[in-house]
């Protein structure tokens, strides 16, 4: 078995809910996804996000496996603050300005922004209205290496090209990390698979990625189950060298 074999099957358990062990005094997930509702309704009337869409029911047929009791199936903009794009028009180019970054900039682990197109800080400001990354955002490649994801670990300004969607999580009451996990997960190859759009160039929609199913467990289980990733995976990646 290949190290990406087996990271996949290790997180395969985790998203089945077989990696740690369910821990019923640590609430459940239909008690934590009425916290995100009510958060999310906050944000909506204060005015930093619009009200989402609805999005359609998830059936018994769409459920790829069975998750643990305690635990719901929901789509991944239910448990997101925010999913969504730029203007779908490249700005002008500068020589030096903000990095506007695409999955070509994407290196073996991170984002190499001195390689990014530059944009000026004018366009910068306008795009930005409508989604900025931030540091714990998961930047979505929707075109080419699509569901290959960064998670934003810098502070630094900078944009996504419009061949990519960003990811935004409610921190106080979800895992950033466990989301990342997801979305690196085989399920969400499943999901891209699902919703692809094989035209000339192969892409994913941005509502189609908003109802991406998604297995929620409690928030403090999420945490260990980040834990327990993050413990094996350096044995993992010790394979590969």
């Amino acid at each position: 078995m290949t190290p990406q074999q087996l990271k996949n099957s290790i997180l395969q358990r985790a998203i089945e809910g077989r990696l740690v062990e369910q821990r019923p005094t640590e609430g459940t997930a239909k008690e934590l996804l009425k916290k995100i509702q009510a958060e999310k309704a906050r944000l909506v009337e204060e005015g930093e996000i619009k009200k989402s869409k609805a999005l359609p029911p998830i059936t018994e047929e769409e459920k790829p496996f069975d998750i643990p009791e305690g635990w719901e199936w929901v789509r991944l903009d239910m448990v997101s603050m925010q999913i969504g794009d730029i203007d779908h028009k490249m700005p002008p180019t500068v020589l030096d300005g903000i990095p506007y970054i695409s999955p070509l900039n994407f290196t073996g682990n991170g984002i190499d922004f001195d390689s990014a197109k530059k944009i000026s800080h004018e366009d910068y400001i306008r795009l930005s209205k409508k989604i900025c990354p931030e540091r714990g955002d998961i930047i979505f490649p929707r075109y080419g290496t699509i569901g290959v994801i960064r998670q934003v670990n810098t502070d630094r300004e900078f944009l996504a090209s419009y061949s990519c969607c960003v990811i935004k999580m409610l921190s106080t009451h979800m895992d950033k990390k466990y989301i990342r996990y997801v979305l690196e997960s085989p399920i969400t190859k499943l999901e891209i698979n699902r919703y692809i759009n094989k035209t000339t160039q192969p892409n994913v929609g941005l509502k189609s990625i908003q109802q991406f199913l998604f297995p929620l467990p409690p928030l403090k289980e999420q945490h260990r189950i980040v834990a327990k990733i993050e413990e094996i995976m350096p044995y993992i990646n010790t394979i590969s060298k």
